[in-house]
């Protein structure tokens, strides 16, 4: 970014903190005190890195993030021995943007020419390097996994990768006709136990709690309180409602038959995870547990609950990393807001690499992961953070800072709206429409026109495709999901 730019953003920043309860995301007291990080790197050294990324997971349904109902015992333990980010935003709604964003550390602004509407598909670059390229040197052995139908090699997210397995492939071949994720988890066990002795990375991209919720039971019934048909977790049924709200009966079904899924999801993570401690390499694994973007189930009244709002629920996400033989890291909470591209910056420095070369957008989280909170303002209680939605044109863009939140709909007649999320967290009352000239929303919009406008600066230049790229069975598959007319 040029100097007048970064000038005028920390300008920014200082008066929005100021204005907009500053602190009040900030540093939690930890007891036991900071870790070098020294110490947190050496404990990570030799160790392998497994991520596992459960699509659509909205961090205020899982119990580790104070959910009142029981869905991920499995992952809430593991949570326990980590160190849990309690504030993390996803830079996009949607899977598309926000993946590109994570595997390079770049925020999804491609300028006014770019556009991302629903007959495109973004694709990573050559010349863009992905965590995959970055960690080589350190992970001879490299898997993605996914079952998302957006995430293709041949789209780029295979990049350094020397195994990239996408569930359309496995299926017929190595699995059934028909499987999906939990059985495709035993594979990706057998290929981590294999290239053990080698040092893997590996990326899981696992489709659910992502609709359709069609769990088996007893999760499918798990936490609902009445009989629930099972066509009220299709697609089908969800988009059929065509933006209506289908009364507080069918959105308690609904988020009741979601947690289910997610429950699902835990416990066959939870068997992999038994997997690797038989075979004595939990203990010898960094572990990260992430989701692309969050899930709105009815809070504002949208059907698919992601993609094209910016609303809270669809856009905060857990986090967590647990980093075996660092006692003294486990437990710890983070309350510091992080974003997603600062996974990327975070993995390097705490694998002993140097940082990226082409300017990451994001932070290393390691000050924080160690104990330093607001030991780097970027990097603490004073950042901005950054989102906007999926495949739609114009796009709604949103920032935060503080407690407050400007979200700008973009198009022939823009509009703006300021939400304080410490007195209004349902984001129900927008104070520019009781105050236009509300001073910490204007500084707020002004900020965000200035980063809009550093387009490839800030953002980064993405290719693009259009839809008919995919085949007749990958179009099938996103009409299904409610992605495709």
């Amino acid at each position: 970014m040029p100097n007048n730019q970064s000038g005028y953003r920390s300008a920014i920043i200082a008066v929005v903190v100021m204005l907009l309860c500053a602190g009040c995301g900030g540093e939690r007291a930890d007891r036991r005190g900071p870790v070098p990080i020294a110490d947190v790197v050496e404990a990570v050294e030799g160790k392998n890195l497994l991520i596992v990324l459960l699509d659509a997971t909205a961090a205020e349904h899982m119990g580790c993030y104070g959910y009142g109902r029981d869905t991920t015992p499995e992952l809430d333990r593991v949570a326990a021995e980590s160190v849990l980010f309690e504030n993390v935003y996803a830079q996009s709604s949607g899977t598309m943007l926000s993946v590109f964003s994570f595997f390079t550390s770049r925020y999804p602004i491609f300028g006014d020419a770019f556009k991302v509407d629903q007959k495109t598909v973004v694709i990573i670059p050559e010349q863009r390097t992905t965590v995959a390229e970055h960690l080589a040197v350190r992970y001879p052995a490299r898997l993605g996994y996914t079952s998302n139908t957006w995430l293709k090699k041949k789209f780029g997210h295979g990049q350094g990768f020397t195994d990239y397995w996408e569930l359309r492939d496995l299926q017929g071949g190595r699995l059934a006709t028909g499987a999906d994720d939990e059985h495709a988890l035993p594979l990706c066990l057998d290929w981590m136990k294999a290239n053990a002795d080698r040092g893997f990375f590996a990326y899981l991209h696992l489709m659910k709690p992502h609709g359709p919720y069609d769990e088996p039971e007893p999760f499918f019934s798990r936490f609902t309180e009445r009989e629930v048909a099972r066509e009220t977790g299709t697609h089908a049924f969800l988009q059929g409602l065509k933006g209506r709200y289908p009364g507080d009966e069918t959105a308690a079904d609904v988020r009741a038959i979601y947690d289910g899924n997610l429950a699902f999801i835990d416990h066959e993570v939870g068997a992999m995870i038994d997997g690797l401690r038989e075979a004595g390499l939990w203990d010898e694994t960094v572990f990260v547990l992430m989701s692309d973007h969050g899930q709105s189930l009815y809070e504002h009244g949208h059907p698919h609950g992601h993609g094209g709002i910016v609303w809270e629920n669809a856009l905060r996400v857990p986090l967590f990393i647990r980093i075996p033989g660092e006692p003294r890291l486990a437990g710890r909470r983070v309350s510091d807001p992080v974003e997603l591209v600062d996974l990327l910056p975070t993995l390097l420095e705490l694998t002993g690499l140097p940082p990226a070369t082409d300017d990451a957008a994001g932070r290393s989280l390691a000050p924080l992961i160690a104990g330093r909170a607001g030991a780097d303002e970027e990097a603490g209680a004073g950042r901005i953070l950054h989102s906007r939605t999926n495949r739609r044109d114009p796009p709604i863009y949103c920032v935060l800072s503080g407690n407050g939140k400007l979200i700008l709909w973009e198009g022939d007649r823009p509009r703006r709206a300021l939400f304080d999320l410490a007195a209004d967290p349902a984001e129900s009352r927008n104070l520019l429409e009781e105050d236009p000239e509300n001073e910490a929303g204007q500084r707020l919009a002004r900020y965000l026109e200035s980063w809009l406008a550093t387009g490839g600066e800030d953002g980064s230049l993405a290719g693009s495709l259009p839809l008919e790229v995919m085949d007749e069975k990958d179009i099938r598959r996103l009409r299904s999901l409610g992605y495709v007319q």
